[in-house]
């Protein structure tokens, strides 16, 4: 099913990190020690808002995403600064000829423009590249991971979820709760609320 497959591309993006107690104000997340404010999580959540409105897709639908749209945003720019220090710290290069195919991959894969698939995903369509350049250096460290053909999926995930956080831990905001299992779902702490509102302003 289409869901199924979404919730994948997802899962794929998703990374490991653990939830501490504490992050400075007006932040939604520290990775790697880079920051990543609640104003910029805001400004990328309502991005997502307007791309999808604008053709029509219904990202509130239950089950349209594995989790809020605040934490599935959150991840993917999570996913963004630890690809990046990844790839810095291990001498990873990515052209922009390599970030086109990977594109082009996942339009064969879904049938449709990324453009049009990235709001259905919380993906802003600024992030893009950005997003496709993090998947390419997944994919160029994955064989030193020792990830292959033979590798199950829930494997190969777990492997890329440990190279990412030990290139660039992540102390998240309490608010967004605590990540669970490899599908990109969360785990709301009943005292902190609901993740749905979005992150403080500066």
């Amino acid at each position: 099913m289409k869901s199924n497959r979404v919730r994948f591309l997802l899962a794929v993006a998703a990374t490991a990190a653990a939830l501490t107690a504490c992050t400075p104000t007006g932040t939604a997340a520290v990775v790697g020690g880079e920051r990543i404010s609640s104003a910029e999580l805001n400004e990328n959540i309502a991005a997502v808002k307007r791309e999808a409105a604008a053709i029509n897709a219904d990202i509130d639908a239950p089950e349209a995403l594995p989790a809020a749209l605040p934490q599935v945003v959150l991840n993917h720019l999570v996913l963004i600064r630890q690809s990046e220090q990844l790839a810095r710290r291990d001498g990873i290069t990515v052209t922009e000829s390599e970030i086109d195919q990977q594109i082009k991959r996942y339009e064969d894969a879904y049938q449709m423009p990324f453009d049009q698939l990235a709001p259905r995903v919380g993906i802003p369509r600024a992030r893009i590249r950005e997003w496709m350049r993090a998947q390419v250096v997944q994919n160029k460290v994955a064989p030193r991971l020792g990830i292959n053909e033979q590798t199950t999926e829930n494997e190969a995930m777990q492997k890329l979820d440990e190279a990412l956080n030990a290139a660039a831990p992540v102390t998240w905001n309490p608010r967004y709760g605590k990540r669970v299992g490899l599908e990109g779902r969360f785990e709301m702490p009943e005292r902190f609320g609901a993740a749905d509102t979005g992150g403080d302003e500066e």
